[in-house]
């Protein structure tokens, strides 16, 4: 693949292309690699690479699980759609997994985890997969609704996958825009302040025409009927903390050391008495603990009690 194969492709993938490239030798015929630079485009060169961004999609698409929706479910559902075409002027319809077909003049709403343990990705076969991979993959955008999955502290690992499935499609794809938001578990009888808080993102996000790979938030969380943006601060108060540990003397009045003569060498070593150990042992415990300090294996063996006087003496 060569260099002008690589500028097109970065061009065509929201970059400005091999704006500095160096092989490891001047001759071509003995290159084996090369190393090219290239930045995120602007988003006046995104857009003209995609023109289609510029215009409102043509249709916005409300998908669910039918299976596993109540009829107040399904109610609000309906309620979202008829509020969307209001305020927005988009047709909005409401099809299920099995029977949606995307476009890439569609945004999609993947309502398929606001349901109470409503987590597809935990729970998937291998149709619904190829079902939700032609969604995520050949849609404008998709805006997925979650039940579970947002900074809060009840937050499951399996209600999570879906934060880092859409991260992975975020880097891997960078002509579609992946929003995650996560819905409070009140969703249904706050029905009016939750369906203006998503319309609110939908069009914050995908139905804005200014609306940047560079600087744009891709996660959300409805919390106490207010949308919040997660963000990561560092734990200032965890490095204060962290001080560094002072060195102890290795004698002190709650550790006296005891010289013991060894038996055949003669040469004796410290050992170490700890104060107050067996007070703190209850009835009819006895706790073993080994401690040991040699240079050689035999003194190591003897002082471990590990091996006897008597075979010691043979």
């Amino acid at each position: 693949m060569g260099l002008e194969a690589w500028d097109k492709a970065l061009r065509a993938n929201g970059f400005t292309g091999v704006d500095f490239d160096i092989a490891d030798c001047e001759q071509p015929q003995f290159q084996r690699w090369t190393v090219m630079l290239t930045s995120v485009a602007p988003e006046q060169e995104a857009s003209a690479v995609n023109p289609s961004s510029l215009s409102n999609p043509s249709l916005v698409t409300i998908v669910h699980a039918e299976s596993t929706l109540s009829p107040s479910q399904q109610k609000w559902l309906s309620q979202l759609g008829e509020a969307i075409y209001i305020t927005t002027g988009i047709q909005a319809t409401l099809e299920s997994l099995e029977e949606v077909q995307p476009g890439e003049s569609q945004v999609h709403i993947l309502a398929t985890d606001i349901a109470k343990d409503g987590d597809m990705l935990d729970d998937m076969d291998e149709s619904m997969f190829h079902k939700l991979r032609r969604v995520l993959l050949e849609s404008r955008g998709v805006l997925w609704l979650s039940n579970g999955a947002g900074p809060d502290a009840s937050a499951t690992p399996a209600s999570s996958q879906v934060q880092g499935l859409l991260r992975t499609l975020r880097h891997e794809n960078v002509d579609r825009s992946y929003v995650l938001l996560d819905l409070p578990a009140t969703w249904t009888e706050e029905a009016d302040v939750v369906i203006k808080h998503v319309i609110g993102v939908l069009r914050q996000t995908l139905l804005n025409k200014e609306f940047g790979h560079a600087n744009a938030d891709w996660e959300y969380a409805i919390q106490d009927s207010v949308v919040h943006v997660p963000r990561i601060f560092p734990a200032m108060g965890s490095k204060e903390e962290s001080k560094t540990k002072t060195f102890q003397p290795f004698q002190g009045p709650h550790r006296p050391l005891v010289w013991e003569e060894a038996l055949d060498s003669g040469e004796g070593g410290f050992v170490e008495q700890w104060c107050g150990a067996a007070d703190e042992l209850a009835d009819g415990v006895v706790q073993i603990e080994l401690d040991a300090l040699a240079k050689v294996s035999r003194q190591y063996l003897l002082w471990s009690m590990i091996i006897t006087r008597s075979i010691l003496d043979k």
